[in-house]
Protein backbone atom coordinates (compact mmCIF):
# COMPACT_ATOMS: atom_id res chain seq x y z
CA UNK A 1 0.00 0.00 0.00
CA UNK A 2 2.82 2.40 0.86
CA UNK A 3 4.40 1.52 -2.50
CA UNK A 4 1.22 2.63 -4.28
CA UNK A 5 1.14 5.88 -2.30
CA UNK A 6 4.75 6.57 -3.23
CA UNK A 7 4.16 5.82 -6.92
CA UNK A 8 1.06 8.00 -6.94
CA UNK A 9 3.20 10.73 -5.40
CA UNK A 10 5.80 10.20 -8.14
CA UNK A 11 3.17 10.48 -10.88
CA UNK A 12 1.59 13.45 -9.13
CA UNK A 13 4.92 15.29 -9.00
CA UNK A 14 5.65 14.33 -12.59
CA UNK A 15 2.23 15.52 -13.72
CA UNK A 16 2.66 18.72 -11.71
CA UNK A 17 6.01 19.31 -13.35
CA UNK A 18 4.36 18.94 -16.73
CA UNK A 19 1.61 21.35 -15.77
CA UNK A 20 4.24 23.89 -14.80
CA UNK A 21 5.85 23.73 -18.21
CA UNK A 22 4.86 26.46 -20.66
CA UNK A 23 1.73 25.60 -22.60
CA UNK A 24 3.75 24.68 -25.68
CA UNK A 25 5.53 22.00 -23.66
CA UNK A 26 2.44 20.30 -22.31
CA UNK A 27 1.63 17.16 -24.20
CA UNK A 28 -1.37 14.95 -24.63
CA UNK A 29 0.44 11.64 -24.97
CA UNK A 30 4.04 11.58 -23.90
CA UNK A 31 6.41 14.51 -23.77
CA UNK A 32 6.36 17.57 -25.94
CA UNK A 33 8.57 17.23 -28.97
CA UNK A 34 9.88 20.70 -28.03
CA UNK A 35 11.22 19.35 -24.74
CA UNK A 36 12.97 16.40 -26.38
CA UNK A 37 15.87 16.47 -28.75
CA UNK A 38 15.90 13.89 -31.55
CA UNK A 39 18.36 11.81 -29.51
CA UNK A 40 16.07 12.13 -26.46
CA UNK A 41 13.17 10.77 -28.51
CA UNK A 42 15.29 7.83 -29.60
CA UNK A 43 16.40 7.17 -26.03
CA UNK A 44 12.78 7.23 -24.75
CA UNK A 45 11.68 4.88 -27.55
CA UNK A 46 14.51 2.47 -26.79
CA UNK A 47 14.31 2.58 -22.99
CA UNK A 48 12.66 -0.42 -21.34
CA UNK A 49 11.11 0.01 -17.91
CA UNK A 50 11.92 -2.80 -15.49
CA UNK A 51 10.81 -3.77 -12.01
CA UNK A 52 14.31 -2.96 -10.74
CA UNK A 53 14.20 0.60 -12.11
CA UNK A 54 10.69 1.21 -10.78
CA UNK A 55 11.81 -0.06 -7.37
CA UNK A 56 14.75 2.37 -7.39
CA UNK A 57 12.51 5.26 -8.45
CA UNK A 58 9.97 4.42 -5.76
CA UNK A 59 12.66 4.23 -3.09
CA UNK A 60 14.21 7.52 -4.20
CA UNK A 61 10.80 9.20 -4.38
CA UNK A 62 9.88 7.92 -0.93
CA UNK A 63 13.14 9.19 0.56
CA UNK A 64 12.80 12.56 -1.18
CA UNK A 65 9.25 12.95 0.08
CA UNK A 66 10.30 12.06 3.63
CA UNK A 67 13.13 14.60 3.49
CA UNK A 68 11.10 17.31 1.76
CA UNK A 69 13.37 17.25 -1.29
CA UNK A 70 11.93 18.19 -4.70
CA UNK A 71 12.68 15.35 -7.10
CA UNK A 72 10.84 16.56 -10.17
CA UNK A 73 12.16 14.78 -13.27
CA UNK A 74 11.21 17.60 -15.64
CA UNK A 75 12.57 21.11 -15.29
CA UNK A 76 10.14 23.76 -16.50
CA UNK A 77 11.52 25.37 -19.62
CA UNK A 78 14.03 22.61 -20.29
CA UNK A 79 14.69 21.82 -23.93
CA UNK A 80 16.18 18.40 -23.35
CA UNK A 81 16.44 15.60 -20.86
CA UNK A 82 20.05 16.66 -20.28
CA UNK A 83 18.85 20.07 -19.07
CA UNK A 84 16.38 18.43 -16.68
CA UNK A 85 19.07 16.04 -15.42
CA UNK A 86 21.50 18.94 -14.94
CA UNK A 87 18.87 20.75 -12.87
CA UNK A 88 18.59 17.71 -10.60
CA UNK A 89 22.37 17.43 -10.35
CA UNK A 90 22.50 21.09 -9.34
CA UNK A 91 20.47 20.21 -6.24
CA UNK A 92 22.90 18.36 -3.96
CA UNK A 93 20.13 16.71 -1.89
CA UNK A 94 18.32 15.42 -5.00
CA UNK A 95 21.58 14.24 -6.56
CA UNK A 96 22.57 12.41 -3.36
CA UNK A 97 19.19 10.69 -3.02
CA UNK A 98 19.27 9.44 -6.60
CA UNK A 99 22.87 8.29 -6.25
CA UNK A 100 22.10 6.44 -3.01
CA UNK A 101 19.48 4.43 -4.89
CA UNK A 102 21.75 3.61 -7.81
CA UNK A 103 20.26 6.15 -10.21
CA UNK A 104 21.87 8.92 -12.18
CA UNK A 105 19.86 12.06 -12.79
CA UNK A 106 19.79 11.25 -16.49
CA UNK A 107 18.43 7.74 -15.90
CA UNK A 108 15.82 9.14 -13.52
CA UNK A 109 14.65 11.65 -16.13
CA UNK A 110 14.74 9.05 -18.91
CA UNK A 111 12.87 6.42 -16.88
CA UNK A 112 10.33 9.05 -15.83
CA UNK A 113 9.77 10.13 -19.43
CA UNK A 114 9.40 6.53 -20.59
CA UNK A 115 7.07 5.64 -17.74
CA UNK A 116 4.94 8.73 -18.09
CA UNK A 117 4.69 8.24 -21.85
CA UNK A 118 3.56 4.65 -21.36
CA UNK A 119 1.04 5.63 -18.67
CA UNK A 120 -0.37 8.39 -20.88
CA UNK A 121 -0.61 5.96 -23.79
CA UNK A 122 -2.43 3.36 -21.70
CA UNK A 123 -4.76 6.00 -20.29
CA UNK A 124 -5.37 8.20 -23.32
CA UNK A 125 -4.30 6.44 -26.48
CA UNK A 126 -1.54 6.68 -29.03
CA UNK A 127 1.63 8.52 -28.09
CA UNK A 128 3.03 10.24 -31.12
CA UNK A 129 5.05 13.35 -31.52
CA UNK A 130 2.79 16.03 -32.97
CA UNK A 131 5.60 17.41 -35.12
CA UNK A 132 6.85 14.30 -36.88
CA UNK A 133 4.39 11.51 -36.07
CA UNK A 134 7.06 9.23 -34.59
CA UNK A 135 5.98 6.93 -31.80
CA UNK A 136 7.45 8.14 -28.50
CA UNK A 137 6.68 5.05 -26.46
CA UNK A 138 8.34 1.66 -26.42
CA UNK A 139 5.64 -1.03 -26.79
CA UNK A 140 7.33 -3.04 -24.01
CA UNK A 141 6.68 -0.12 -21.65
CA UNK A 142 3.01 -0.05 -22.55
CA UNK A 143 2.82 -3.76 -21.71
CA UNK A 144 4.70 -3.14 -18.44
CA UNK A 145 2.27 -0.40 -17.39
CA UNK A 146 -0.75 -2.50 -18.35
CA UNK A 147 0.51 -5.37 -16.19
CA UNK A 148 1.42 -3.13 -13.24
CA UNK A 149 -1.37 -0.56 -13.22
CA UNK A 150 -2.37 -1.17 -9.61
CA UNK A 151 1.22 -1.13 -8.34
CA UNK A 152 1.92 2.06 -10.28
CA UNK A 153 -1.16 3.74 -8.89
CA UNK A 154 -2.73 4.10 -12.32
CA UNK A 155 -6.50 3.83 -12.30
CA UNK A 156 -8.52 2.28 -15.10
CA UNK A 157 -10.47 5.46 -15.85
Amino acid sequence: MNCIKTMKSFFKSTALALLLLPAGYAFGQGISSHALTPSDKTAVRQYVITDAVVDKILAASKEAEAKGVELSPFKPGAHSMDESAAALDAQPAAHDILKSHGLTSHEYVLASAATLGAVMTVKYGSAKSKSDGDALVNPANITFVQKHMAELGVDDN
